[in-house]
């Protein structure tokens, strides 16, 4: 028998304690977020050009007083770092420079907090039962026609993914996956992020959970280490790879951060002008993106904040105009599927279209854990919450929705079809909270428009009538 039997039988065999990380869907203090933080002596250099390198310019940053430490010629950036405290002036003189601007070290993904697990077993069957979110978007019956992601190529931009995890292993790319740590060199995943959004997309259901496009290969581009910080230009790299190297047809991002739109020191690196070239370059990499036919879907950030209004900060990657930026629903108690969940950001500005997000309000009577999204994680499974969740929920639907064209689509119309299937919640057409409505799977892929949204049935009572993949895919 071959390593991947071995990790099957591995999996297969143990019990898991379940990771129930609950800080990532509690409501923040918007005065509150941290800002990204400047890089000491490291640059983003972007060319007047906007595609290329020109001859020599290694050269010019050396006599400037600093050095190339890496290029993405496809966009026209090159990253430097420099030890001079002009270096930045003496760069801009240069005839091919536009501008240079800090880079940066950021969060993009929340601190988990305090960790409560909830035990479960594996078992003969698996834990679909456990899995709310996926007849909330209708997926067993994309399924069921056939739709699986087939055949399409989806790029998780994260912290990385879990190599043997049984409910990955076989749908992911390994000769495409890449890391931009440095510290972390290699794909596995240190923190857990990264492997439970990959799971939502296209975990294969082998074992444990099944993703939205089961059948969909997984690319993974680790641009975030163990901490779920990441520079910037690791970001923007991560994109440009995603989609001319890896041959990604979609690009998700469950990622957020805020970048001020003017500094408290106007003469500072968040300088309003600052913000503006963080944002351009972010809609640079986006469009580039698209052009290459990849369609790019991000989260939409997890601190409750009305979009439409605020004046203090720019979203990334949610504000780059050619991104799908998805905002969160989830239950409480196992009720009411379709409700914002109570972190989410919202605004018609910003957010295309809602999926499942889950929540973790906390109920000690209750199982609230349930309430959250289960999915792969190192080890095993774990349920959390977050628009992280809710990107990878409309990545899977993508890639279905690509499959379902035969492979080749352009992002315009993913987009399209993605938005007017969506079930038409909240108030009647655009909406703050679900933009163009709440996803649905099998509309996207039956052609069916803005159909009424349908009640959806309750997800079966945990540790009861386990259903095995083979009866999810072919019902009758």
């Amino acid at each position: 028998m071959g390593e991947e039997g071995n990790v099957m039988l591995r999996y297969k065999s143990i019990i898991v304690a379940l990771g129930v990380f609950i800080a990532l869907g509690i409501v923040s203090d918007v005065q509150g977020i941290v800002p990204p933080e400047v890089i000491k002596g490291q640059y983003i250099i972007m060319l007047r050009s906007g595609r290329g390198i020109p001859p020599g310019f290694d050269e010019a940053v050396s006599r400037a007083g600093g050095r190339v430490v890496n290029t993405v010629p496809e966009i026209g950036m090159v990253v430097a770092t420099s030890e001079e405290d002009g270096f930045a002036d003496k760069v801009s003189k240069s005839k091919s420079v536009n501008y240079v601007i800090p880079d940066l070290k950021v969060k993009w993904v929340p601190d988990k907090g305090d960790m409560h697990t909830q035990e479960a077993t594996a078992g003969d069957g698996f834990l679909y039962p456990f899995q709310w979110n996926m007849p909330a978007i209708s997926a067993p019956e994309a399924w069921s026609a056939g739709h699986t992601g087939a055949g399409v190529r989806v790029a998780d931009l994260d912290t990385g993914i879990t190599p043997d995890h049984p409910d990955l292993f076989p749908n992911i790319d390994f000769a495409a996956s890449i890391s931009f740590v440095p510290s972390e060199p290699f794909i596995h995943d240190l923190d857990g992020h990264g492997t439970w959004t990959a799971g939502i997309i296209a975990a294969n259901g082998s074992v444990g959970v099944i993703g939205v496009a089961p059948e969909a290969t997984i690319i993974a581009v680790k641009v975030l280490d163990s901490t779920g910080t990441g520079d910037f230009s690791w970001v923007i790299a991560g994109i440009v790879y995603a989609a001319a190297f890896a041959d990604a047809d979609v690009i998700n991002m469950s990622l957020s951060a805020y970048f001020p739109k003017s500094g408290h020191d106007p003469d500072g690196p968040f300088h309003a002008m600052y913000a503006a070239y963080y944002l351009s370059l972010f809609n640079m990499a986006v469009n580039f993106a698209a052009q290459q036919g990849a369609t790019v879907i991000c989260a939409a950030g997890n601190d409750a904040i009305n979009l439409n209004h605020d004046k203090e900060w720019v979203v990334l990657p949610a504000d780059a105009g050619n991104a799908m930026a998805v905002s969160a629903t989830g239950p409480i108690d196992q009720k009411d599927f379709d409700r914002p969940a109570s972190y989410t950001n919202y605004g018609t500005s910003v957010i295309d279209v809602a999926a499942p997000g889950g929540d973790s309000e906390l109920f000690p009577d209750s199982e609230w854990w349930l309430d959250m999204v289960l999915s792969t994680w190192p080890g095993g499974w774990a349920w959390t919450d977050g628009t992280s969740a809710s990107s990878a929920h409309v990545s899977g639907v993508a890639a279905l929705v690509i499959g379902q064209h035969g492979g080749e689509m352009s992002p315009a119309k993913v987009k399209a079809i993605i938005e007017q299937s969506a079930d038409d919640l909240g108030k009647r057409g655009m909406d703050d909270y679900y933009g163009r409505g709440r996803i649905n799977a099998y509309k996207a892929v039956a052609g069916i428009k803005k159909a009424p949204a349908i009640d959806r049935p309750r997800v079966r009572p945990v540790g009861k009538l386990a259903t095995t993949w083979s009866a999810i895919r072919n019902p009758h």
